[in-house]
């Protein structure tokens, strides 16, 4: 039996990935959150993995920036980044058992940072 590293089997997702993205720019179909974050008017939480492959935690937290500095000071903004030790990547900070309470905190009050 021959066996392909696990490279080879994201090669396709990549290129695809890339191609779409292409053809997102080609068409001027951007996704810049931070010069439109600035119109939102009820609070934000922002979360983000430090290993998140996919958005780097660098745009994360431009993004949030962009909300603290666009944005009335009394409509809250906070973000929360999950160490890269925890592994959560893109899609998995759903599985933090904190998640719970940072949602309800926020939901409770918004005015707190919970960063």
């Amino acid at each position: 039996m021959i066996r392909r590293p696990p490279r080879s089997t994201l090669f396709p997702y990549t290129t695809l990935f890339r191609s779409a993205v292409s053809a997102l720019k080609r068409n001027k179909i951007l996704f810049e959150s931070d010069k439109h974050v600035s119109g939102v008017t009820i609070p934000i939480v922002i979360l983000h993995a430090e290993d998140d492959n996919i958005i780097p935690v660098e745009l994360g937290r431009k993004l949030y920036e962009a909300a603290t500095d666009g944005r009335p000071k009394s409509v809250a903004t906070s973000m929360v980044v999950f160490e890269r030790e925890l592994g959560y990547g893109h899609r998995y900070i759903c599985r933090d058992p904190d998640l719970p309470s940072y949602i309800r905190r926020f939901l409770d009050h918004p005015e707190v940072k919970l960063t």
